[in-house]
């Protein structure tokens, strides 16, 4: 199936989207057939058929501390089990894509595209024009998000910011300007749009977003931006005061020089950073919580996390006096869990109580994470929590039932990962997707676990084909089955990125007569998605103007389409330097998507076969797609 490789290694390597024309404008490499989609209304087997609905739409779940209702279900009584966010709150039916928590007893999460928030209210941070008063259950965001779609929303202490088609937008508590609009002290109940228009972010594609207790960072065009409260430095920008609106995270001194930052974390008074596939932070470090291996109480400007030698990062979260990452080995593709910082509430989750000024491995060797790959992990003050192979696991202070475990002794120190308790009427036969930790509380989205007739629970990318389902980016074939040793052809994959990208719409349907590609028509069930790939800026129309919508996808091919994916509006990658600087023998620098290849390796998503080859030109299967928007989803994650 993958050659002399270990099926596992080789799916690392076996991502591939269709045939495109650069961004850059050199030709179409291996043109596909011109070949028609597929109808909706044809008799033949089709995927995502429009008469299967989706079954296990993700939904919220959360435990903790919830004075606050930051819960969302209806009640203030502190949890020490997984509750649903309350389907009464008008969530009922709607694909949950994203939850987070904040320090500040409030919750926000997107619902078929919206925003909605639950919990404390004092400072306008539900954004439902509202405050102070507070709300048990979800209510929409309102304002300039109102019915809008937004693509990302991270609660801070008593803030909130989301992301609506690339501009940003936060409300609640501007006291320390950390809602960017120029305007502090000026708090505001709906969302403002953070200065972009005539600011340092004019022109860019906002991508990523995090809200930290009083300053805010996000990503643009693959760059870190900051704003709010720079105590300590935590704005990055080489000095400290206050900032109303974004400033750069500095770069002069080489360290985030010319990288591409893929996720960034806001914490309380520090910040960490993903960027090429290594962990930065900044800001206070007075509990070693920017795992730097020095006693300096701060850092102005980004600077390398210690104990990662060797390992390539592919998720960090910073949270309380803390900080976590994901990384993996060159011989290694098992992502584990390393944490620093503060562990006297055991955070660090090493077995120990000793604080730890640079990265650990979370206790992993025995225990309930041993043998496992983690997709997801999340620190705050109370600790940490990961997600490995559908189930969710935490560590550090169990006070109010933080870690989820159903224990009855609040007081409870876990100095290494405890599974959260499944009950049987909220996660049996349920898998997590994703999670996430604050000071009080933990919050997360779990999905019915996806099956599949023609994959078994055994199957090498059982776990990656769950997450492609239960994102509900895939939903398979009308016969029930998945097909995941077939390539995937180039019309699927123009749905597979639309639904990653917008999480809980609707694949749209193409209007009027006049197509960008002569082989794709307006009744085929993918045309929407496949002009929507243009509009995005993944792919462009070439000069025969044929798209090959059942044709194979190659490998060289979906390492362009997932680098823009992630970094719209951002040039292709380019490889520099000689022969002996190529990470794989069969990709040169004359290779138009050498950079982008290489980008995927830098990040985790891949590394590439046995031998030390990529196989640019084979096609890729369908279980290996899955496995790579599985790596391409955790940088995101936070």
């Amino acid at each position: 199936m993958f050659r002399s490789a270990g099926p596992v290694k080789a799916a690392l390597g076996a991502l591939t989207l269709a045939v495109v024309l650069p961004l850059g404008g050199t030709a179409w490499a291996s043109a596909a057939p011109a070949v028609t989609a597929v109808p909706s209304s044809s008799g033949v087997l089709q995927e995502f058929p429009p008469t299967t609905p989706n079954s296990g739409l993700p939904f919220g779940i959360a435990w903790g501390d919830n004075l606050s209702g930051e819960a969302g279900n209806n009640d203030t009584d502190p949890l020490a089990e997984a509750v649903l966010v309350n389907g009464g709150s008008g969530l009922t039916g709607k694909e949950i894509s994203t939850v987070d928590t904040g320090t500040g007893g409030s919750t926000c999460g997107i619902a078929d595209g919206i925003g909605y928030c639950w919990g404390n209210n004092d400072s306008g941070q539900l954004g439902n024009d509202n405050a102070p008063t507070g709300s048990h259950v979800a209510v929409p965001v309102k304002g300039a998000l109102t019915g809008k779609r937004i693509s990302a929303i991270s609660v801070g202490r008593d803030h909130a910011c989301g992301i609506l088609v690339g501009k940003a937008y936060c409300w609640g508590d501007n006291s320390k300007g950390q809602l960017g609009n120029n305007n502090a002290p000026n708090d505001s109940a709906v969302p403002v749009a953070v200065r972009q228009d005539a600011g340092i972010l004019a022109g860019k594609t906002v991508t990523a977003i995090s809200a930290g207790d009083e300053h805010t960072c996000a990503i643009a065009d693959a760059k870190a931006y900051c704003w709010g409260n720079d105590g300590g430095g935590r704005l990055g920008n080489n000095t400290e005061g206050q900032f109303n609106k974004p400033v750069a995270v500095t770069a002069a001194d080489g360290v985030l020089g010319g990288k591409v930052v893929t996720s960034i974390s806001a914490a309380e008074a520090h910040t960490c950073a993903l960027a090429d596939g290594a962990a930065y932070c900044w800001g206070t470090n007075t509990s070693d919580q920017l795992g730097i291996n020095s006693g300096v109480p701060k850092k102005l400007v980004p600077t390398a996390v210690s104990g990662l030698a060797g390992k390539t990062v592919t998720s960090v979260s910073a949270g309380g006096l803390n900080g976590c990452v994901l990384a993996t080995t060159a011989n290694d593709s098992t992502r584990r869990a390393y944490c620093w910082g503060f562990n006297g509430n055991r955070a660090v989750g090493d077995g120990t109580s000793a604080d730890r000024p640079a990265a650990v491995a979370v206790k992993a060797e025995v225990g309930v994470l041993a043998g496992k790959s983690l997709s997801s992990v999340s620190v705050g003050r109370h600790g940490g929590c990961a997600v490995a192979v559908g189930k969710a696991y935490c560590w550090g202070d169990n006070n109010q039932g933080r870690l989820g475990i159903n224990s009855q002794n609040f007081a409870t120190l876990q100095a290494v990962p405890v599974a959260v308790v499944r009950p049987a009427n909220v996660l049996d036969s349920r898998r997590f997707l994703t999670i996430n930790v604050s000071e009080k509380s933990s919050a997360g989205v779990a999905v019915k676990t996806p099956h599949f007739s023609d994959v078994p629970t055994g199957y090498p990318f059982f776990d990656d084909i769950g997450w492609l389902s239960g994102s509900g980016i895939a939903q398979g074939f009308d016969d029930g089955s998945y097909q995941p040793t077939n390539d995937i052809d180039r019309q699927a994959m123009a749905a597979f990125l639309f639904r990653f990208l917008n999480p809980g719409v609707k694949v749209p349907a193409c209007k009027g007569t006049t197509r960008l590609f002569t082989d794709v028509h307006t009744p085929d069930l993918f045309c929407g998605a496949i002009e929507w790939l243009v509009t995005a800026k993944i792919t462009s129309v070439p000069p025969n103007k044929l798209f090959g919508p059942t044709g194979p996808i190659t490998r060289k091919v979906m390492a362009g389409f997932l680098f823009r994916a992630q970094h719209p509006g951002v040039a292709d990658q380019k490889c520099t330097g000689g022969v002996n600087d190529r990470l794989f023998g069969d990709v040169g620098a004359d290779n138009s998507q050498c950079g982008n290849i290489e980008w995927l390796a830098k990040v985790g998503v891949t590394v590439g076969f046995d031998g030390g080859t990529f196989h640019p030109d084979e096609a890729v299967h369908r279980d290996s797609m899955a496995a790579f928007m599985h790596r391409a989803a955790e940088l995101n994650s936070h």
